[in-house]
């Protein structure tokens, strides 16, 4: 039987037409609308599915609040809060149309840089700050980090805890398990197929169901 307390979290970026350049490695992880459309449909109604969205794009608010909201989902979106109101990306008050539909806010740091080997000063801005910033926007305490490009060691995931976040996500695959701080995510590739990530997420399971079983054995 499956964990009850196993989630499997689906993790987009931008979606559409991109309205600035791409950062370095970024066409990798953008959807066409149709694809987005697709994966929401496939992905509805799966059991303890979670939702989230890294760099507050403007697309999310264009396109993907309003297709999640169509499918009665939610997500929860990390925003870089240094690039609020820069061109493609959102501004203040799109995070709080966000809100007001029912999505969760959480931090992306500041300037969407590595958290590895910050000095004081940095990691204040990176950690403190960009939550500061948040909060005041959306009048919500804001207690979810998402790192950038997913890298991190374990003086983040300290440091992160020190500053009062109560999970930060990464973006290592798998199952993650709720309540837990570290929570691996599953990133949607432009290559991927629209099923890909719930066939992963099956195969993911069946392999730690065997693993569990031959630890049982192991030990009898």
């Amino acid at each position: 039987m499956e964990d009850s307390k196993s989630i499997w979290i689906i993790n987009f970026h931008g979606i559409g037409e991109i309205e600035r350049e791409f950062d370095p490695g970024e066409s990798e992880v953008w959807l066409g609308i149709d694809r987005f459309r697709r994966i929401l449909d496939a992905i509805q109604g799966e059991p303890d599915l979670q939702i989230t969205f890294d760099d507050g794009n403007q697309s999310d608010l264009e396109i993907a609040v309003p297709e999640l909201a169509k499918r009665d989902l939610r997500a929860v979106f990390f925003i870089p809060a240094g690039k609020i109101g820069e061109k493609g990306f959102l501004a203040a008050n799109g995070l709080k149309e966000m809100v007001a539909s029912g999505m969760q806010i959480g931090s992306h740091g500041w300037s969407h840089r590595s958290w590895r080997s910050l000095d004081p000063p940095t990691r204040r801005q990176e950690f403190e700050e960009s939550r500061n910033r948040l909060e005041q926007i959306i009048q919500l305490p804001v207690d979810l980090a998402a790192c950038p490009f997913g890298d991190y060691d374990r003086s983040v995931i300290r440091h992160l805890r020190s500053a009062g976040y109560r999970s930060a996500f990464t973006s290592d695959r798998g199952t993650a398990t709720r309540g837990r701080f570290s929570q691996p995510r599953n990133t949607v590739h432009a290559t991927d197929g629209d099923d890909d990530t719930l066939r992963e997420r099956r195969i993911f399971q069946n392999s730690l169901k065997r693993e569990l079983r031959l630890a049982v054995k192991r030990w009898r």
